[in-house]
């Protein structure tokens, strides 16, 4: 009998930056960047590793995911999801 592959689950975070400028975030462990841009909602796609939740930190210059992202996108005021990062194909 085969057994069940063991699937991460997707966890979808939506940030809204409301201020007059843009506001950074950071992806860790990657090191990347993406700049949200002001009164803009994105949408952070991200998997949980072997039980570890994501962890969200805030700062005065903006946010930093700790976790597994795979995705990031901008939010239209329609609801469509643009993508603005996403983890690279190895």
């Amino acid at each position: 009998m085969a057994t069940a592959s063991l699937k991460a689950p997707v966890v979808r975070i939506r940030l809204r930056n409301p201020t007059d400028a843009p506001l950074k975030l950071w992806i860790e462990p990657l090191g990347d960047t993406v700049a949200i841009p002001r009164r803009t909602t994105v949408e952070v796609h991200c998997t949980e590793q072997l039980g570890y939740p994501n962890e969200f930190e805030m700062s005065h210059d903006g946010i930093t995911v700790h976790g597994w992202v795979q995705s990031i996108f901008a939010v239209t005021t329609s609801g469509e999801l643009h993508a603005l990062w996403s983890l690279p194909e190895e």
